[in-house]
This record gives C-alpha cells, sequence and structure tokens, in this order.
C-alpha cells in the first residue's frame, strides 16, 4: 500500500494516534476496495479487511471495525489460515475494549492467552496477546495486572530480539508506573 502515512504513535493511554489521519482514511477507503472485489484473491482480500478494521479503530470508527474484522476472520477460517485467524481476534478484542465492553474484553483476552499458551499453531503470539490484554487492563485503571501482562510481553519479545515491539512494551510499562505513581 504505497502513498499512504498509516503510522502511528502511542499517547499516555496507550492508544495509536495516527501520523496523518486523513491518509489514514484515504487507506481505508482503499483497502474497501481491495478487499470488495470478487476478482481479487480471498487472502488478499481478507488481509485487506483486517487492515481496514485496525485502521478504523484507530480513527474511532468502530462499528466499521468490527465489521471489517468479522469479515477478515470468517475469510480466515474459511481458508484454514489459523493464525491469521486469531490475528483477527485479537482484534476484535481490542475492539471490545475500545468499546469499553470489559466484561467481553477480558474474557476474549483470557480465551486467547489461553490459545496462545498451547497451540502450537500460535506459537510466537503469546507476547502479542499479552502486550494487548495489559492494555485492557490498563483502560480499566487494574495496573498492577497491567504490569504484570506487560512484563511477561516483555521477556518474551527481548527473547525473540523485536526491537520496535521491545520498545513499545517498555513504553507501554512506563506509562504504567506513571499512572500507578499519579495514584
Amino acid at each position: 500500500m504505497t502513498g499512504f502515512d498509516v503510522s502511528f504513535t502511542f499517547d499516555d493511554a496507550l492508544r495509536e494516534v495516527p501520523a496523518s489521519p486523513a491518509d489514514m482514511r484515504r487507506a481505508v477507503e482503499w483497502l474497501e476496495i481491495v478487499a470488495t472485489d470478487p476478482a481479487r484473491p480471498a487472502p488478499e482480500r481478507a488481509r485487506a479487511f483486517g487492515l481496514i478494521g485496525t485502521y478504523a479503530r484507530i480513527l474511532g470508527d468502530l462499528p466499521r471495525a468490527r465489521t471489517a474484522l468479522t469479515e477478515s476472520l470468517a475469510m480466515y477460517t474459511a481458508l484454514g489460515e489459523a493464525r491469521a485467524a486469531f490475528i483477527q481476534d485479537v482484534r476484535l478484542a481490542h475492539v471490545l475494549q475500545w468499546e469499553r465492553d470489559f466484561a467481553a474484553s477480558d474474557r476474549a483476552y483470557a480465551v486467547l492467552i489461553g490459545r496462545a499458551e498451547r497451540e502450537e499453531v500460535l506459537v510466537g503470539l503469546l507476547d502479542t496477546v499479552l502486550q494487548h490484554a495489559g492494555k485492557n487492563a490498563f483502560d480499566q485503571a487494574r495496573y498492577d495486572e497491567a504490569r504484570s501482562l506487560f512484563e511477561r510481553a516483555l521477556v518474551l519479545r527481548e527473547s525473540k530480539g523485536e526491537l520496535d515491539l521491545t520498545v513499545s512494551t517498555r513504553q507501554a510499562l512506563e506509562a504504567t508506573r506513571r499512572r500507578q505513581a499519579a495514584g
């Protein structure tokens, strides 16, 4: 996807802030053309729906995010792509969190962590789920739980040598410490 700045930073609430909301909106519009084009291969369409869901959530369009991610999940499931389907489940849990449906997001993250811990096909995704579950706890001011989840994610990310992800987790830990210190 060229020509669109879909980069983002994180604010003090650990929410993504797009560098260019206008570009991200244009990217969503372009991705919708791709996702709904029946001539395109199903994996390409599924990926496009997943990105629409992610960018729509960041832009605050939660209904659109939920719809696109549900479609992506269904497509990846039909394709037998378990890892990709799992990632859409994580993204859907993130939408639940942003919708402040914490009972549902708590349940979703508990299931996702359990799956990532025991399903062979999901090896390497536990750090991602822990990071998102930590943000979910953070949003609910459960800072001890958030810190614990971020610390687990950090250990896994350091062992994988993924510098960008390690930096993100360290930023989440620092934000959690600031919130705890502020009382």
